[in-house]
This record gives C-alpha cells, sequence and structure tokens, in this order.
C-alpha cells in the first residue's frame, strides 16, 4: 500500500479533479479506525476524503479508495467494484455511490495506482451506533435493511439472464457484463469454472488451499469434502450449473462498518464497499443480515423471514463456513497492515492467523462429523 500511495499528493488529486470539472478544496487520509486493528492507518485499501467544487461553486464530497496493488488484487476487485456501481447506477438503484472517475491500470493510471474517485454518501457506519441501540431501533434498520434488498434482487442481470455465479466487469465497449469467475477478496484468482455454480466455486477454494498444504490429515479431510460434500451438492442441485432464476445481484459484505445511516432521522443512507459483490447465491447477505437478526429477538428472525432463500441454502452455508477459514491457512492481511510494519511482527501474524484457520476447520470438521 505504501508504493500504490506514492504517487497520490495534493498535485495528482488536483489534476484528476481537473480533469473532471472540479476545483480542490481540501482532501485527507481517512483513517481506519477498526478497533480490532488499533494503530492501522488503513484497511486493505486507503481511502481519502475530498472536498470540491464543480463549475457552479458548488461544494461535492466524495471519496477517493486508493486499492491495494496486491498480486492477488490487482485488476479483479477493482474492475468488479467499478461495473457493479456503474450497473446500480444504471437501474436507479438506492442509496449506492455514483462513480465519477476511476482505473484499474496502475501504468495509465494518473495517479499511478489502481483507484475509484466516487461520491461520498452521507451517514455514519452504524457499527458505531449498533451497541447503544435499544431492540426496536435495530428493528427500524433491519426493515429497512431488507426492504432494500428487496429491490437489489430485482436488479437484472447484465446481458440477460443465464446460469452461473459471475464477477462483473466492464467489456471494451465500456458495457457492464457479468461472465467472471467470482472475484475472492482476500485471496488467489480462481479458475473459470469456478463462475459454473457453487459447488465450482467452493471445489476451486479447497483445491486452492490443499495445493498449498502439506501432505496431511487435515489436507486429506478437506480433500473428503470436495469428493463428498459438494459431489452430494452438486448432484442434488447443480447438475447443470446454478440455474438463473436463483441467483441474484448480492453485496456479499452487509457487516455493519459497511451500512450507513443517519441516526438522527433514523434510517440508512448509504451501502458501501462493492468490491466483492457477486452474481450469485444471496446467502452471504442472509447471513450476514442474520446476526443483525439475532440481537432483535424473534421480531428480528420474523422480519428476515420474508427474503427467500434459493434451493440447497442450509447446504451452502454450512459449507459458507468452511470457506471462511480457509484462505486463513497459507494467506494473512496482516502483511499489508500500516500497523505492523515490522517483518517479525508479520511473520508472527501469519503464524497465528493460521493456527486459528486451521482450530475453526478443525472444529467445522468434527461438527460435521457428528452430522
Amino acid at each position: 500500500m505504501q508504493r500504490a500511495l506514492q504517487g497520490v499528493d495534493e498535485a495528482s488529486i488536483e489534476g484528476l479533479l481537473e480533469s473532471n470539472g472540479l476545483k480542490l478544496i481540501h482532501f485527507a487520509l481517512l483513517p481506519e479506525k477498526n478497533p480490532d486493528v488499533p494503530g492501522r492507518l488503513f484497511n486493505n485499501n486507503a481511502i481519502f476524503t475530498i472536498t470540491a467544487a464543480d463549475a457552479a461553486t458548488q461544494h461535492r464530497a466524495l471519496v477517493l479508495r486508493v486499492l491495494n496493488c496486491h498480486p492477488w488484487r490487482q485488476r479483479r476487485n477493482g474492475p468488479n467494484e467499478v461495473a457493479t456501481l456503474k450497473w446500480l447506477e444504471a437501474q436507479s438503484m438506492p442509496l449506492t455511490s455514483r462513480v465519477i472517475d476511476f482505473s484499474v491500470d496502475g501504468k495509465s493510471s494518473p495517479l499511478h495506482c489502481e483507484f475509484i474517485l466516487m461520491e461520498k454518501l452521507p451517514g455514519v457506519q452504524l457499527r458505531h451506533l449498533w451497541p447503544s441501540l435499544t431492540m426496536s431501533e435495530r428493528l427500524v434498520y433491519l426493515r429497512q435493511l431488507v426492504e432494500w434488498l428487496h429491490t437489489l434482487y430485482a436488479v437484472p442481470r447484465p446481458g440477460g439472464d443465464r446460469p452461473g455465479l459471475a464477477s462483473l466487469r466492464l467489456d471494451d465497449e465500456g458495457e457492464v457484463v457479468a461472465d467472471q469467475p467470482v472475484v475472492l477478496v482476500d485471496g488467489p484468482t480462481l479458475p473459470t469454472a469456478s463462475k459454473h455454480g457453487f459447488a465450482a466455486l467452493a471445489t476451486s477454494i479447497l483445491e486452492d488451499a490443499c495445493s498449498r498444504l502439506p501432505s496431511g490429515s487435515l489436507k486429506e479431510a478437506l480433500e473428503g469434502v470436495i469428493r463428498k460434500d459438494l459431489c452430494e451438492y452438486a448432484a442434488r442441485y447443480e447438475q447443470e450449473g446454478a440455474p438463473a432464476e436463483e441467483l441474484r445481484l448480492c453485496h456479499n459484505d452487509l457487516n455493519l462498518g459497511n451500512i450507513l445511516v443517519l441516526p438522527e432521522e433514523g434510517r440508512l443512507s448509504g451501502i458501501v464497499d462493492w468490491e466483492g459483490a457477486s452474481w450469485g447465491f444471496t446467502d452471504q447477505d442472509l447471513l450476514d443480515l442474520d446476526e443483525l437478526a439475532q440481537s432483535c429477538g424473534a421480531a428480528g428472525q420474523l422480519v428476515l423471514g420474508v427474503l427467500r432463500p434459493a434451493p440447497g441454502h442450509v447446504e451452502r452455508q454450512r459449507l459458507m463456513e468452511l470457506l471462511r477459514e480457509v484462505p486463513g491457512l497459507y494467506f494473512f492481511n496482516a502483511t499489508w497492515y500500516g500497523a505492523l510494519a515490522d517483518q517479525a511482527a508479520r511473520k508472527a501474524a501469519s503464524l497465528n492467523e493460521s493456527r486459528l484457520a486451521e482450530e475453526a476447520i478443525l472444529r467445522w470438521l468434527a461438527k460435521a462429523k457428528q452430522q
């Protein structure tokens, strides 16, 4: 990230804005302020807040996302987010930001890095409010989220309905298409087959993990999941790939930090961070909302119950718990955390995250065996 930020200064930001008919007034790096990682300057992407003026001298609040230049992220996460936001804008989707400018090629970028310049949505992160809200106040936001998801899931697929999971991109003519393997936010590029269905996606993730693991019982157990669980799931639900009628455009990361609200008005004001969005099953969105619903009591489950999951959701959600842990066996975000610049600290974080991932996977395998 430090390398990606080398070309981002007042002069380059000013030039970028001028090319879009705007005049720079002020900019600042937005600290992550994540309570789980104190002292971290930024998350996987660095975010700048910008105040600019347009030709009519009206002030505009903007956000500049400088995208992480890790080899596993280059020209993958950025194109997916840009295409998703442009498609949502074309569909008049509420609570989403408009892209003003972007570059998904660091070599030709005016900032010498991948970036997305977009409108800044109003409000504060819901994670700052949630612990202090009453159950009835939480239900107000939960109902709005469910209503918003109904609208999101009505958005048509770019290029028309067809089977298969996919991430989004802009083609050579600048049109949005959904024809790429699903983007793993923190992981290597998956084979093209990973877009065919959930079974293919999960198999790709597990096969990648197994190829990196030394021979042993854990590797054999994960290979057994591919042979048994995923084969059984595919035979029952995806003999010809994921059915087009059950797939939707999904956010896939509806945590409280990505939900913006106006607390004085008690309403949602924005949904951010679309880099992991995909055309696929809604299970991850429903899992995220289920965590919120659980803190709202029985009424929360009733609110969430109106969202109809696709057939096979029980099996998918169970396997998704495993897929969430597998990348930690060999991959750790600590490599690009600003607060862990020391090599010894990164190595310690790597070993610790790998240990925690292995323990979580062993617990999942033990639970699966009991079932």
